[in-house]
């Protein structure tokens, strides 16, 4: 026997939701019903995330905070001999 499809109303519309559509999907799955504008915008900010991730590796991060730390030990070096000297000048 094949199941009965998903359907109710939605802005006075009838959505259907075949079973054969679900195939694939976990027993326990939740169909939630959006708007083919509201779905093309969560696609695209996805892609855009996507993107933003792949230029993020390319950036090789880990030399750049080891960078960045090393710059800010010898900022701290450099404040703490220049507080050093103004005390002993005191």
């Amino acid at each position: 026997m094949e199941p009965e499809p998903i359907s109710g109303i939605v802005k006075n519309y009838k959505v259907e939701c075949k079973p054969h559509e679900l195939e694939g999907y976990e027993e326990r799955l939740k169909v939630v019903i959006v708007s083919e504008k509201r779905f093309s915008s969560l696609m695209s900010s996805l892609s855009e995330m996507e993107e933003n991730l792949l230029k993020l590796k390319e950036l090789d991060l880990d030399r750049t905070l080891l960078n960045i730390e090393n710059v800010r030990k010898k900022v701290e070096m450099n404040l703490k001999e220049l507080f050093y000297s103004e005390y002993i000048e005191d």
